[in-house]
């Protein structure tokens, strides 16, 4: 079960990681004094890559929200594996700095074991946890540590087009 909410832990440090522009990793640009950024909503294809084949899962929408002092992140898996339904909705409370370092996430998922409903409050290298199946603390990367290679593509305008998680998901950004 530790394994489980870790892994989820570590895909929704997805969007917190530095981007890069082929596969040069580059922190985000400090949010203090920048004004407003407007990622806007955008809507992406979720595949995985299992033994050699590729495996359309369902879509990926991520949204963004900026405070005087937080950047919130609010993301939408809906995908379907084997034939069966999977959701999960992900808000991430993070600090407005290069790392768009988390301190809370609240998830709610449904139809799978990998997707567990659960909140983390993140300080100090720690998670408390609370959840369905899982309480108590857990330790977590702050900025980037430990977490296997993700590869990001953006545009110049810095629009997300691809990410690359662990050579074996991919989300790219739907267009038309």
């Amino acid at each position: 079960m530790k394994n489980k909410t870790y892994r989820i832990l570590l895909l929704s440090f997805v969007s917190l990681m530095g981007k890069s522009i082929f596969a040069e990793a580059k922190p985000l640009p400090d949010f203090k004094g920048f004004g407003t950024v407007n990622w806007g909503t955008k809507r992406y294809k979720f595949t995985l890559f299992k033994n050699e084949e590729k495996i359309e899962m369902g879509s990926v929408t991520l949204r963004h929200k900026l405070t005087r002092d937080r950047v919130i992140l609010t993301d939408e898996y809906l995908l379907r594996f084997e034939g069966k339904p999977m959701s999960l909705n992900m808000t991430q409370v993070c600090l407005k700095d290069k790392y768009l370092s988390p301190v809370r996430i609240d998830c709610k998922g449904k139809g799978s074991d990998e997707f567990e409903t659960f909140k983390a409050t993140i300080k100090d290298g720690q998670a408390k946890i609370e959840g369905q199946r899982r309480n108590g603390m857990m330790k977590i990367p702050q900025n980037g540590g430990g977490i296997r290679e993700q590869l990001f593509w953006v545009t110049e305008e810095g629009i997300l087009q691809r990410i690359l998680m662990d050579g074996r998901k991919q989300i790219d950004l739907q267009t038309g």
